[in-house]
């Protein structure tokens, strides 16, 4: 929860930087705002797809997590009625 958050206060970051420099159109060299606006559009661009690629592995995490309950839960039923049919089974032949 905390790297989610922190991704997208990084994002809002870039994305206010880049406002600012855009607001300071005419107080600086064009080649210098030019230069800033470049980096701060690639930081923006590298800060989205980290947050993307952290969705990707989360997505990831919750389905293989949700593989190995079903797993789990295949094992404990054939486990319940493997011992179910035994005991059923020794209760029949213990009778004749």
């Amino acid at each position: 929860m905390q790297v989610r958050e922190d991704s997208y206060k990084f994002i809002q970051g870039c994305r206010t930087q880049l406002e600012l420099i855009e607001a300071n159109f005419l107080k600086e060299p064009l080649h210098m705002q030019r230069a800033k606006q470049e980096e701060a559009e690639k930081r923006l661009q590298e800060a989205e797809q980290v947050v993307q690629s952290l969705g990707r592995l989360g997505a990831l995490v919750n389905h293989m997590t949700v593989q190995n309950l079903i797993t789990v839960a295949k094992d404990e039923v054939r486990n319940f009625v493997q011992d179910v049919l035994q005991v059923s089974g020794e209760q029949t032949t213990g009778c004749l």
